[in-house]
């Protein structure tokens, strides 16, 4: 996943000289770099740590950190919402 994410990132990054074609490009697709899951119960650590389901997949909060790491000195934001609520 985390190379997945990296490649989709430096794919955005390097067609941005593209001009007027990449931002329709962009604006017509989802973005490559947004994280969608859902918070679950971390049974190993007794509920004190979220566990993350991504895709499917456990993702544990250390596992996401290392992923996250290919992205030093950029900026995230983190939505939290309710599960009725479309992200």
């Amino acid at each position: 996943m985390a190379s997945h994410v990296v490649e989709k990132a430096n794919n955005n990054i390097d067609g941005a000289s593209n001009g007027s074609r990449q931002e329709q490009k962009a604006n017509s697709q989802p973005d490559d770099r947004v994280v969608r899951g859902r918070i679950g119960w971390d049974v190993a650590h007794d509920g004190r740590v979220p566990l993350l389901i991504i895709d499917g997949r456990e993702i544990t909060w250390d596992e996401l950190g290392r992923m996250l790491m290919s992205f030093e000195g950029w900026q995230f934001k983190l939505t939290v919402a309710d599960k009725s609520e479309e992200l």
